[in-house]
């Protein structure tokens, strides 16, 4: 294998490996940002509708979602 070949495929692995640390984050974000949503329920001005705690839910999940592109 040539020294070039070597460093493409070494690139392609830390590509590999930055892209799922990401990934690994978002989902942490994602799970944490429902654990917060979840923990307020019920308290004073939570929303109250499935309807509502649905789109407040997701706002929160796509913020999370655009800050982290």
């Amino acid at each position: 294998m040539s020294r070039r070949s070597s460093l493409v495929g070494y690139a392609m692995v830390r590509e590999i490996v930055e892209s799922e640390r990401d990934t690994d984050d978002l989902t942490q974000l994602v799970l944490s940002e429902i654990s917060d949503f979840f923990a307020g329920i019920g308290q004073p001005g939570a929303p109250e509708t499935p309807e509502e705690m649905q789109a407040a839910l997701m706002a929160r999940v796509e913020s999370v979602m655009r800050d982290h592109q």
